[in-house]
């Protein structure tokens, strides 16, 4: 595979480093609202670092990426992990650094005060953002990874590097 060069410079180009957390979604709300890049460029480049985070943030910021008005590139760098690859789908293009890392796993929901009166629904809760993260990721890959494949992968707790991320369709080449 061809390596990508992109054309980057500081006014167009963020860090996404550390915990997707309610934080992280403000601040990509506040750089896809009220950066301005570049007079012409309608490109953005996200440089991101994650052991991954809140779910529910994740698809915050995912929702933010597919909403911009810009061309979104995700560029993956270090580690991209659980809440991590919700995060990346919503960008037009995907690229990796060939030595980042990446894992995929099971939603958990390990801040949620379980009681025996709500223990059901949070079961079912828990189906039901695991089969939306699946289902994500499944049309994010465009055909390369069936829902069941991701299923299968997350139910262990999965690592891999950025060549298998390119097979499973998780990103589109190397920078």
């Amino acid at each position: 595979m061809e390596k990508k060069t992109l054309n980057t410079t500081g006014d167009n180009s963020f860090f996404l480093n550390g915990d997707i957390d309610e934080h992280r979604v403000q601040e990509v709300f506040n750089t896809l609202w009220f950066q301005s890049p570049l007079e012409g460029e309608n490109s953005l480049y996200f440089f991101l670092n994650t052991y991954g985070g809140d779910v529910y943030d994740a698809f915050a910021i995912r929702n933010l990426l597919q909403t911009s008005p810009y061309e979104i590139t995700i560029i993956c760098a270090g580690k991209i992990m659980s809440a991590g690859l919700i995060v990346l789908t919503g960008a037009d293009n995907v690229y990796s650094y060939r030595d980042t890392s990446f894992m995929i796993h099971d939603v958990d929901l390990l801040e949620t005060k379980i009681t025996k009166t709500n223990i059901d629904s949070i079961g079912k809760n828990v189906e039901m953002i695991n089969n939306k993260m699946y289902q994500i990721l499944s049309d994010f890959t465009q055909g390369k990874s069936s829902f069941e494949e991701l299923k299968r992968l997350g139910a262990k707790e999965s690592y891999f590097d950025s060549n298998q991320a390119l097979t499973l369709g998780l990103i589109h080449g190397f920078i």
